[in-house]
């Protein structure tokens, strides 16, 4: 039987645990940021100490790759941090399907439907209710943004599909900082767009969960 106050609960501290990750990892960037421009500076006293030019004696390409490798990390870790966030949107949706089958009496499950993951349960709710289960236009856009970013994240490597790049590429010059293509199709991620899934995780589920009585 769904009670709505466990299930509430649930969502409030699995979104305080997202948070909390997020800021680790802002923090750990940060920080290897503040070592790396550190490490530069330490390079070009040490050359300019023992008489040296650094026109001349300082290779800027000494550094490159180590900045390169910060990056790529980076990047990983908000791939991973988006990942993990819409396991646990997906996880709740499937909640709230259970729920809304056993309120309605319906025989059959989500389970039963042709798909996998989020889109079979969201395809399950919305013939369920003859209607899509967000009716906020924004939640639904922020949330079918996030599905697109993910499956490219997951199925692609971070590589947008080219049919999704038109309505990302609208999202961005309406969110501006949230996201960045670079490279054609690669989705580039920064922290504004991972803090804007930690805010959309809860109003996503809430959006969801009113359809239950």
């Amino acid at each position: 039987m769904f009670n709505r106050e466990l299930f509430n609960f649930v969502v409030i501290k699995n979104n305080e645990y997202f948070a909390e990750y997020l800021e680790l990892i802002k923090h750990k960037i940060e920080e290897h940021s503040r070592k790396y421009k550190e490490e530069e500076e330490r390079i070009a006293d040490e050359i300019t100490s023992r008489g040296g030019d650094l026109e001349y004696d300082y290779d800027p390409e000494m550094l490159t790759d180590f900045e390169v490798d910060q990056y790529e990390v980076q990047q990983m870790m908000y791939k991973s941090f988006v990942v993990s966030i819409f396991i646990s949107m997906e996880y709740f949706t499937a909640e709230i399907c259970e729920a809304l089958r056993s309120e309605k009496g319906q025989l059959f499950s989500f389970k039963d439907m042709a798909g996998t993951g989020i889109g079979r349960s969201i395809k399950y709710l919305e013939k369920i209710l003859g209607e899509h289960p967000i009716r906020d236009s924004s939640i639904r856009e922020q949330f079918e943004i996030a599905w697109k970013v993910r499956n490219a994240v997951v199925h692609a490597d971070g590589t947008i599909k080219k049919e999704d790049s038109p309505r990302l590429e609208k999202f961005i010059k309406k969110n501006s900082g949230l996201l960045r293509i670079e490279y054609g199709q690669v989705v580039s991620f920064a922290y504004p767009y991972a803090e804007s899934l930690v805010k959309l995780h809860p109003q996503f589920v809430k959006a969801l969960q009113s359809h239950l009585h």
